[in-house]
């Protein structure tokens, strides 16, 4: 496969997962290698030209299976399963499943928001301790969702140590005398797949719980130590800024100012609106109640990339600000001036007297 190599420390590639966005574009690839007994997986999420160079995704990390999410209905059951090749396996049988990138301990590290909405999410276990952990894992985060899914805890009968959903699915096939190496697609061939979707829905039934409350809340210790991946600024639609919020003079003054700058509206229509917080300070206050009364500051924070001209906006925001300050220290230096000069009169009388008193007492 283009950009990723046949081997990886002496070990053999042995399978590759493509990451898709929800509109089913290549946005990376984790690959499997294979050798000695043991295993890599390797993350290739950094762009190369047409190619993806070794690296993770940029946090929040994306679901794999994303393009098989969005075109299933929310009403449809959505199976969280830990590991690629589980989630892959469940596609091949028309199920929508997904799967984080980077093992049991990385859940934190995704963007589970494509399940917010979602009416049923039924988790996996892989019968481990880590399995266990995921699964706890991912209920914290998808509680915490705004509009959580329902989550039912599945745990497979008949699996062996450490074993997964691929397990349960090569026992059926086995009974089927039929092979598979779990990577490639389940084999619809001398298997009825209509009876195995069947026997998968059922077992799913008769082996799923509701979510134990205390999985669905993070410990202080967990908390700190454990925190979820900040969501992405991107993944929120956002209203585009009014035209009409300020008056017509100072509204003509931000469009012009985001038109000469080349800059979003958003960013001179906030800072115009922190100096206009700042020069009502100390004479407009808000009454909330009748016996509450709030200040009217502002704080706005112009979250830009670097040379995107917010320095150049906001010295033409607080022009007046700025402008009015210096005015003031011109009027108030010769009357500082004055009361030092006062001051330091006064100081000097008063050490004189102190002196007199001295002396007066040495007598």
């Amino acid at each position: 496969m283009s950009g990723i190599p046949e081997t990886f420390k002496n070990k053999m590639r042995r399978h590759v997962w493509d990451y898709h966005n929800a509109q089913g574009e290549i946005i990376g690839h984790v690959a499997r290698f294979e050798g000695g007994g043991k295993k890599d997986v390797v993350p290739y999420f950094k762009p190369d030209g047409d190619d993806f160079a070794m690296g993770g995704a940029t946090e929040p990390r994306p679901l794999f299976g994303l393009d098989v999410l969005a075109q299933g209905d929310i009403t449809r059951a959505v199976f969280v399963v830990e590991g690629e090749k589980c989630a892959a396996a469940l596609h091949s049988m028309g199920l929508v499943a997904i799967s984080s990138q980077g093992g049991s301990n990385a859940a934190s590290k995704a963007d589970w928001m494509p399940l917010e909405g979602r009416e049923r999410v039924f988790i996996l276990l892989d019968k481990d301790k880590a399995g266990e952990y995921y699964a706890k894992a991912v209920c914290v985060i998808l509680a915490g969702l705004e509009n959580p899914p329902t989550v039912q805890i599945v745990r497979l009968p008949d699996l062996p140590d450490a074993g997964d959903v691929c397990d349960w699915i090569s026992a059926q096939l086995k009974d089927a005398f039929l092979d598979w190496d779990e990577f490639a697609p389940v084999p619809d061939t001398g298997m009825d797949m209509q009876w195995l979707n069947g026997e998968f829905q059922k077992v799913v039934k008769e082996h799923s719980t509701p979510a134990p409350d205390d999985w669905k809340v993070t410990t202080a210790t967990e908390a700190a130590t454990d925190w979820q991946a900040p969501v992405s600024l991107t993944t929120a639609s956002l209203p585009p800024w009014p035209d009409d919020v300020f008056p017509d003079s100072v509204q003509k003054f931000v469009s012009g100012l985001a038109e000469s700058t080349e800059t979003p509206l958003e960013l001179p229509a906030l800072l115009v609106l922190a100096s206009l917080a700042a020069a009502a300070q100390g004479k407009y206050r808000v009454r909330v109640k009748h016996d509450y009364f709030e200040p009217v500051n502002i704080w706005t924070c112009a979250a830009l990339p670097p040379a995107s001209r917010k320095t150049a906006v906001q010295n033409a925001a607080t022009a007046p600000l700025t402008a009015w300050e210096k005015l003031q220290r011109e009027i108030a230096e010769p009357l500082i001036k004055a009361a030092q000069s006062e001051c330091a009169s006064i100081a000097e009388q008063v050490k004189g007297l102190r002196n007199q008193l001295k002396k007066e007492m040495a007598i």
